[in-house]
Parts: structure tokens; sequence; C-alpha cells
């Protein structure tokens, strides 16, 4: 092992270390920076990249690494973690989506970094140079907004060279939640068709908890979150220890393009018709709308495609025209843990 360096931080063998990237400033001279750790370890090995709160609002993978951050003992760790538990700094502060500074989401068109753009655009710049350019591997983590609900795991289907894709894949099932998700609607770290496929690292995106359900389950959330990050970090030879798993299927699913989202006719009170892993055909009822001062029924909401219910989407009854509900999905793949073998 040799020191590891991020932008005049240094880790030496065995050590940790923390620091900025400073991009700019606001106009009153607030710095716009990633804090970031580095956990270098005693031990060669590869370097992975885990980050959280790109979307501000998005906390459970920030508390998950916290708890890694803290049961982490470098002495017996091989290789290097960087650990970046708020990606967007003004995000995080303000509990949006959105940079504060310019309204702009950073978790889209990555394509448009720059690092002489928008304050947005030099953080994406700042992140892909100097973040994901120093590891092997990278966890990027997301969670629920304030009134949702998700638990499933994303990988790199279709970006980065066939050895990477696989090594995305055995990410995703090491991770250990149930539903994989291969493909989905919303482009991720998106639009970047150009890449080299040669400089794609392995990627994964879990989408874990957050939204009403943190009061009554958040500690365990966090914990699932903690234990899934050493799982990939088992599966890369960094930790010792028995990779685990919330099932022993992992279901990978392709979701559905066509989304569900709250119509002009359906603002007020929506009560789910379904749960979670109910196949509902084209047409069937997947909510039900009720006015909110009368309790009258006042519409349906129906499913846009026949698929399975995935595990995401609003879990708070009031709902506003407009609002992006859940997803379907087809199940292409069933893995059984006792036949993989999993490889890094």
């Amino acid at each position: 092992m040799s020191v590891f360096e991020i932008e005049g931080v240094k880790a030496a063998p065995g050590e940790r270390a923390f620091g900025y990237i400073e991009t700019s400033r606001t106009a009153s001279q607030i710095p716009i920076h990633i804090p970031f750790n580095i956990i270098n370890g005693a031990h060669d090995g590869p370097t992975l990249l885990v980050s959280a709160a790109i979307h501000g609002a998005e906390i459970i993978g920030t508390l998950g690494l916290g708890k890694v951050l803290r049961d982490l003992d470098e002495s017996e760790l091989r290789g290097t973690l960087i650990a970046a538990p708020v990606g967007n700094t003004s995000a995080f502060e303000f509990g949006t989506r959105t940079t504060y500074w310019d309204g702009q989401n950073m978790n889209r068109a990555w394509n448009m970094a720059d690092p002489e753009g928008s304050p947005t655009a030099q953080l994406q710049h700042a992140y892909i140079t100097k973040l994901v350019g120093n590891a092997d591997a990278h966890i990027d983590i997301h969670s629920g907004s304030p009134d949702s609900y998700v638990w499933y795991t994303i990988y790199e289907s279709s970006r980065g060279t066939p050895e990477t894709i696989e090594r995305s894949k055995h990410m995703a099932i090491a991770f250990g939640l149930e539903q994989i998700f291969r493909t989905t609607p919303v482009r991720w770290h998106g639009d970047q068709e150009d890449d080299d496929p040669e400089s794609v690292i392995p990627t994964i995106v879990p989408e874990i908890g957050g939204g009403a359900d943190f009061l009554k389950d958040g500690k365990r959330q966090m914990e699932v979150c903690a234990e899934g990050i050493k799982n990939v970090m088992r599966l890369m030879g960094m930790l010792d220890g028995e990779i685990t798993h919330e099932s022993d299927k992992i279901q990978i699913v392709d979701a559905h393009d066509e989304e569900i989202w709250a119509g002009k006719d359906h603002a007020g009170i929506m009560i789910k018709d379904c749960e979670r892993g109910d196949f509902l055909k084209k047409g069937e009822p997947y909510a039900s709308v009720y006015h909110p001062f009368t309790g009258e029924k006042m519409a349906e909401i129906s499913a846009p495609s026949t698929g399975i219910v995935l595990n995401t989407g609003v879990v708070w009854p009031v709902v506003p025209q407009g609002r992006w509900l859940g997803v379907l999905g087809d199940v292409v793949e069933e893995v059984s843990l006792d036949t993989i073998d999993l490889k890094w």
C-alpha cells in the first residue's frame, strides 16, 4: 500500500483523512464543495467510492455510510474506501433534490459536467474526475423522498464492457436487497451514450428506504444500508466475512418506461388497491382517490401496462396533480443464492 491522495488530502496506509473538494463559491462567497473521507487500508486491495445525498433529502445512504465509517477498522481493510456521505451539500442543507444555488438536478444529465459551468455542472465535473476517477467501483446510494418509499438496487446493465456489466450485476446481488432493476424509467448518471466502455467502472445505485416509513423503521434502514456496503466490500475482497441477504432468491427486473402518475383528476387522498409484488393487468385499479372533505370516491388510478407492482413509489396518501406514484415491471430472472457464484 502507498499514500492515497485526493486534492492534497492524504492518508497513509492504515490511516484515514477528511477533506473537501471546493468547486466554486456563491455570490456571498460561501464555498461550494464536496466533503469526503479517505480510509486507506493497511493492506493492498481495490478502491471503492461510496456516495450519498446527491439528492439532498435522500439521507439513508448518509446514515448508513456514517455507520460504516464508525465500524470500519482500517488496520483490517484491504484497499481504500472513498466515502462522500453528502454529495450535494446545498441540497442536503435545504432538504431538496436539486442544488439550491441554481435549481439543477445533480443526478441528471451528467454530460453537462463542466469546470466552468453552473454550480451543479462544476460539482458534477469534480465528482466525476476527482472521486469516480480515483475508484475501481462505485456505490451511489439514494432513498425515498419525504412521501415515498423505495427498496431495490439498480445496476449499470447497458454501459461498459461485458466484464464491467457482470461485475455491476454481482455488486447489486451482493448488496443484499431482494429486487434488482437492470433497467429503470429514469436515466441516472445519465445520457453518457458516447462513453468509452473501457472508461466505465462497475456501478450500482441502491434505492433504499426513506419517506414516511422512517419513524417506524429508520434504524433498520440505516443498518441494512451499512450492511449492504460491507457486503460489496466483502465481494471485492476488502473485508472478511460472509455476504448476507434479506432473501435467498433475488428478482432481476426490467422496470416499465410507462410510469404511474397522478393525472388532472387524481388530486386528493390516495389509497392503494394493491400491494408491492402484486400482478396487475393493464387497466386494473392501482389506487383509488377520495375527496378530502366529503370522503366520496372521486377516481381510480389504473395500471398503464401489465406487470408486477415494484417496490417503489409514493406512500403518503395526500397526492397532488402531476405526482409520480410508482412503477410496474417484469421479472426477467430469478437468481438463487444457492447456485450463483458471486465474483469480483
